[in-house]
């Protein structure tokens, strides 16, 4: 975010009248006049009113203010309201409208209004706005990559909640099972219907009803069997191209960078702060290892990369003791990415 810092520098008015006498102005009027300028100058400081380079104040400045002052001279002048004032002499108005006044003082008029000043600060926090923002969502509609990495980390979340519901994990099954529903689901439904595919809503909520009831393992098993069926049944509404090899291998690379993220979250400094998160970088790095288990390695060249790729895989199993996560761990983060940068390579070795 730009900030800007004002940088005000104060003239008191014997300084000014001092600068006048050197000037060789010996008029008593004139330091008079000066003075009030002066102090007219620094009311407008105070209340962060904008100056021009010569010191007077820009009356055509936009924003909202307020201001009081009497111009003190051979005359007095006041002037208030919004529009055109005209009068003798010179006078100056602040705010919207200008000021009307009399004489030689110099006036400050009230008033209200917007001007240049407010646009530009609309203008320049819409900018700001944009200019923070995440890049544009995805098109999960066409963009297979993106439809199959979603799908995937739900994948993850079933994966990692069926372990933990088996394991005796009730409580940490719950909430791993409410995620994909309550969160994710939502955002891809619409994918689901451009892509002509039926979704998996139905047996989303079979399994999560049935965790929630804690019911039997064999239900619970059971509805999940049926979930991940439905959801290969929407994984396959992609382009011949999402099964290639080079493919698979970036779908896995979407999941280790998530893991990792996840992992970052869970663990830090060697301790864990996280277990939700540490779960779910488990079953996001468990569904990436099973992607890349099921590429067709018929061809030589793809089985070799296919291998090494698996050999990464493997040796992150150190991230992960148990389900349940000790207090403190000698692993990072760090590993899943270097794990994903090290398969990226690979993928691209086969483009």
């Amino acid at each position: 975010m730009l900030k800007r810092t004002k940088l005000w520098t104060s003239i008191s008015a014997a300084t000014l009248a001092g600068f006048t006498g050197i000037s060789g102005c010996d008029n008593a009027a004139d330091v008079e006049q000066d003075t009030a300028r002066q102090s007219e100058i620094s009311d407008a400081r105070t209340h962060d009113e904008p100056l021009d380079a010569d010191n007077t104040l820009n009356t055509n400045s936009e924003g909202e203010g307020e201001g009081e002052g009497e111009g003190e001279g051979e005359g007095e002048g006041e002037g208030e309201g919004e529009g055109e004032g005209e009068g003798e002499g010179e006078g100056e108005g602040e705010g919207e409208g200008e000021g009307e006044g009399e004489g030689e003082g110099e006036g400050e008029g009230e008033g209200e209004g917007e001007g240049e000043s407010e646009g530009e600060s609309e203008g320049e926090s819409e900018g700001e706005s944009e200019g923070e923002g995440t890049a544009p969502a995805l098109n999960l509609a066409v963009d297979d990559l993106a439809y199959l990495t979603q799908l995937s980390l739900m994948r993850g979340h079933l994966f990692v909640g069926h372990e933990l519901y088996k394991a005796g994990h009730i409580e940490h099954a719950k909430t791993h099972m409410k995620h994909p529903e309550s969160e994710l689901y939502g955002d891809i439904a619409p994918a689901f219907a451009a892509r002509g595919s039926a979704g998996f809503a139905d047996q989303l909520s079979n399994l999560s009803n049935n965790v929630e009831n804690e019911n039997s393992q064999e239900a619970v098993s059971s509805a999940y069997a049926d979930l991940t069926a439905a959801i290969a049944e929407n994984e396959a509404a992609t382009g011949e191209s999402a099964l290639s090899a080079a493919n698979r291998l970036k779908l896995a690379v979407e999941l280790l960078r998530v893991a990792g993220e996840e992992y970052g979250i869970a663990v830090v400094d060697g301790r864990m702060e996280n277990a939700h998160e540490y779960q779910d970088a488990y079953g996001f790095t468990t569904v990436a290892k099973s992607i890349i288990s099921g590429i067709d390695g018929s061809d030589a060249a793809v089985a070799e990369v296919q291998q090494s790729a698996l050999a990464v895989i493997n040796g992150l199993d150190a991230l992960w003791p148990g389900l349940i996560p000790p207090e403190t761990l000698d692993t990072e983060a760090g590993q899943l990415f270097g794990a994903a940068a090290r398969i990226e390579i690979l993928a691209l070795g086969l483009e």
